[in-house]
């Protein structure tokens, strides 16, 4: 195992097709996002600037507004109004082909793990239509590169939430109703899981190891 130290867990840094979407999503929110701040902010640095200037100088008796003027200001207003309803529309379609993508079912091939979550920690059951050839484990999960992977999580006492930020978006395991999710490794490493819901005092401990490694290694230590 690597070092914990040398271990990124982080939705920002993604080693799954899953999660790369993700990704993509949070970069193109947090950019459009910051030009619009960028924006508003040197509005609001003339504004104070232009408002310090005219405050030197003559007063002015206030008579009635310029009607050109007026004119003006409504259609800046209603042309930002405008930019700001088209941004979200483009931000919520945007969302809605994401959460398309990262929500498709996997074929029919997909790698079965069952995953039951318990006060503290992670029962970890690799599926075989053969029952001698399960394989369970604790709070270690192994994965093959390039291949869709699908878990079908559960609970057996209270609300979990299954998180590898590397891999996928959280995943909530609530008692009496089971639900999938999956995702597709597309690159080889170990990457750290946890908890994601507050669940009891040692909640904190719940973590698990998540491992993506080339299909013959991984072979090897199914075996």
């Amino acid at each position: 195992m690597n070092n914990s130290a040398d271990i990124i867990q982080s939705a920002l840094n993604p080693a799954a097709v899953e999660a790369a979407h993700i990704a993509r999503l949070w970069w193109i929110f947090f950019w459009v996002t910051l030009l619009i701040f960028a924006l508003v902010t040197l509005a609001l640095v003339f504004a104070f600037v232009r408002h310090a200037r005219d405050a030197t100088s003559e007063p002015q008796i206030i008579g009635e507004p310029d009607a050109r003027s007026q004119s003006r200001t409504a259609a800046v207003v209603w042309s930002l109004v405008a930019m700001t309803v088209a941004i979200l529309f483009a931000l919520l379609i945007i969302d809605f082909f994401t959460g398309n993508k990262i929500y498709a079912a996997p074929d029919a091939n997909a790698l079965g793990i069952k995953i039951t979550g318990h006060q503290w920690w992670w029962e970890i059951e690799y599926q075989n239509p053969q029952s001698s050839e399960i394989v369970a484990t604790a709070n270690e999960i192994h994965v093959p590169v390039g291949k869709p992977v699908k878990f079908e999580l559960q609970s057996v006492d209270v609300i979990h939430s299954f998180w590898v930020p590397n891999m996928h978006g959280k995943k909530d395991l609530v008692p009496g109703h089971p639900t999938t999710t999956w995702f597709a490794a597309t690159r080889a490493g170990e990457f750290r899981g946890q908890c994601a819901e507050y669940c009891g005092e040692q909640h904190a401990h719940m973590r698990l190891v998540f491992v993506a490694e080339p299909a013959p290694q991984f072979d090897h230590w199914l075996s």
